[in-house]
């Protein structure tokens, strides 16, 4: 499988949107306010566009093709950007596409955090997961992160209170 990044445009929104707004992608997001077409927007031009966050596309490559063609399959951010500690927090919005898959996950978070450490200067980069999210955990460590701390009880969703976990890879 091969994966790469491109950087995201304002009419990746439409995908954007519908990837975030997922029953299943939501439900693994610590705010649960659905966006639109005109929220993402203003995000866009708000933190995308100055570049306080940088967010690519993630494309997968068809092989049947030899490689010549992509289609997106998620979205994955860096924000926070904290250039005086050199440390930022990293994101994602996948798609329910079934090529989004912890293969293809786990091969663009690293790529994302080499560009971290190599493009944009950060020494450490940290996610913040729920504790029940075992995949996701899974991907994290294989990615070489690794657990910083939990906070429990510090997300409210429905009727219940969920830990979080943050984890975070050095620059080697």
């Amino acid at each position: 499988m091969k994966v790469w990044l491109r950087e995201v445009t304002l009419e990746d929104g439409k995908n954007i949107v519908q990837w975030r707004n997922d029953i299943k992608v939501i439900s693994h997001c610590m705010d649960k306010t659905l966006i639109t077409e005109e929220s993402n927007e203003l995000y866009f031009n708000t933190y995308v566009a100055t570049g306080k966050v940088k967010q690519f596309i993630v494309n997968r490559s068809d092989e049947e093709w030899c490689g010549r063609f992509g289609y997106s399959i998620g979205t994955v951010y860096l924000k926070d950007l904290d250039d005086q500690n050199h440390k930022c927090e990293l994101g994602m919005y996948p798609s329910t596409d079934v090529e989004w898959n912890s293969e293809s996950q786990k091969l663009a978070i690293e790529q994302l955090v080499k560009k971290a450490f190599e493009e944009y200067g950060m020494h450490k980069v940290y996610s913040y997961v729920f504790a029940d999210c075992k995949e996701e955990i899974d991907i994290l460590v294989k990615c070489g992160f690794k657990e910083e701390g939990k906070f429990v009880a510090e997300i409210q969703d429905k009727n219940t209170y969920r830990d979080i976990v943050r984890f975070a890879v050095r620059e080697r």
